[in-house]
């Protein structure tokens, strides 16, 4: 039988936050950008260029690809999902799935 992969759905959120960690060593850093946006609009200035990035912010993500585990991991740049999507990738709840299935696949790294 054909191992389920971790979706959206799958995630645990703490607040904004979530974070899902695979077998082959890779993870994954999920953000709300709504939440980002809010907090931006409280801190920044009026007009401020960042908040307007943020101002049609609802129902997406900010998603970057972690190396490790729970306990210690940190953001890497040299998957081939980076190289073709980038570094950090803004989506939508399906586009995060498939950003999460793809991570599953990437081969097993030592950590």
């Amino acid at each position: 039988m054909e191992k389920k992969l971790q979706t959206f759905s799958d995630l645990d959120w703490y607040g904004s936050r979530a974070r899902a960690f695979f077998e082959n060593g890779y993870g994954v850093s999920v953000v709300a950008r709504e939440a980002l946006g809010n907090i931006l609009l409280r801190t920044s200035p009026l007009g401020s260029p960042l908040a307007d990035i943020y101002a049609d912010a609802k129902d997406t993500y900010e998603l970057v690809i972690l190396k490790g585990t729970e306990e210690e991991a940190k953001i890497i740049y040299d998957t081939p999902i980076n190289e073709t999507e980038g570094d950090i990738l803004i989506l939508d709840e399906e586009g995060v799935s498939e950003i999460m299935k793809r991570v599953q696949a990437l081969p097993i790294e030592e950590i």
